[in-house]
């Protein structure tokens, strides 16, 4: 998930948004694979409220969703 979310600020700051979009829907797509597997659902939301997953999660153009 790090990665593809950095490849998309990175990829954000040349300018590329389409594929910035691209790169932060599979770290979206990460996210939610370790949310969906998460049976806590008090961690599961804190996970999902971090920082880092909402960068992610707004980058893909996801609005919150909880």
């Amino acid at each position: 998930m790090t990665t593809d979310a950095a490849l998309g600020r990175l990829r954000l700051q040349a300018g590329d948004v389409v594929s910035a979009r691209e790169a932060f829907a599979q770290a979206a797509a990460i996210a939610h694979t370790i949310a969906a597997h998460t049976s806590d659902e008090s961690l599961r939301a804190t996970f999902l409220d971090s920082s880092a997953v909402r960068e992610v999660l707004d980058g893909a153009g996801e609005a919150k969703a909880f």
